[in-house]
Parts: C-alpha cells; sequence; structure tokens
C-alpha cells in the first residue's frame, strides 16, 4: 500500500524529528512512501521563498497533488498549523482517500476536529505511543478504503 506524509516544517519550536520517526515507522510497517519531501527539508530551509521560481511553486503543488492521487492512505502531521497542510488535507478528503490527521500531545488540530468526513480519523500521540498509534490508524484507514474492481 502507498502512503503519503507530510506535515508543516514552520514552526521552529516543534521537534522535527518527530516527522522522521512517523515516516520511518510508516516504512517500518511496510508501506510504500510516495512523498520524501519531509526529509528533505529543515526547520531552516528559506529556499521555499527565497529562490523559488514560480515554475518551482507550481511543480511542487502539482507533485503533492499527484502524490495524493498516487496514495491508498494520506498522513498528516498538524502540529504546525499550516494553511497548506489544511488545503492538502482537504484535497486528500475530496479524492476520497483514507485520512489521518496526527498531532503532538495537546497541539490539536481545533478546526479540523470539526470535520465530518467518514474518511478522517485524528489522533493524538506522545513520544512514548507514536508507534502504536501510527500502526493502529494505518490499520483502522485499511479499512476505511474504498475497494474498487
Amino acid at each position: 500500500m502507498k502512503v503519503y506524509f507530510t506535515g508543516s516544517i514552520r514552526d521552529t519550536s516543534f521537534d522535527s524529528q518527530l516527522f522522521v520517526k512517523i515516516y520511518k515507522e510508516i516504512e517500518a510497517l511496510g508501506y510504500e512512501q510516495v512523498n520524501d519531501t519531509i526529509l528533505k527539508l529543515s526547520f531552516d530551509d528559506s529556499s521555499l521563498t527565497e529562490t523559488d521560481t514560480r515554475q518551482d511553486h507550481i511543480a511542487r503543488y502539482q507533485a503533492h497533488i499527484e502524490n495524493i492521487k498516487k496514495a491508498d492512505i494520506c498522513i498528516f502531521e498538524t502540529s504546525a498549523h499550516s494553511l497548506t497542510t489544511g488545503f492538502l488535507i482537504n484535497v486528500a478528503l475530496d479524492q476520497q482517500k483514507p485520512t489521518i490527521v496526527l498531532y503532538y500531545k495537546d497541539l490539536a488540530p481545533y478546526f479540523l476536529e470539526g470535520v465530518d468526513h467518514e474518511k478522517l480519523l485524528i489522533r493524538s500521540y506522545t513520544d512514548k505511543d507514536l508507534k502504536k498509534v501510527v500502526a493502529e490508524v494505518l490499520e483502522q484507514s485499511r479499512e476505511k478504503r474504498d475497494k474498487r474492481f
């Protein structure tokens, strides 16, 4: 199964290593990743705004949309609030993808908690239960997948 995983790198107070841990846990569970952007960027990466051309932005946007379309399940880390992440969550739900929203401890995505969609799962995690939570939500999402033949 293919998984699209991303989150916002804009909040410099958030531990970026949690993104890497989630990414690696998804792979350890045997899922194929369709997006590795989260591993290539860092919290101090200013290239997204300073040197990119319009064509770079278009290519990045199209790549994310295509990766969501390729994925069987989409996972978003939302501890840092982000319009981009919210937009991509909406794209995933519009595509009828099982969509997992993870957030660290009490950094709940309050607006997203108001979304009523059968394909959406929202879960909190901590350092101690990260592996268990990722495994559980992926299993729940597998059950929510459309099976079209």
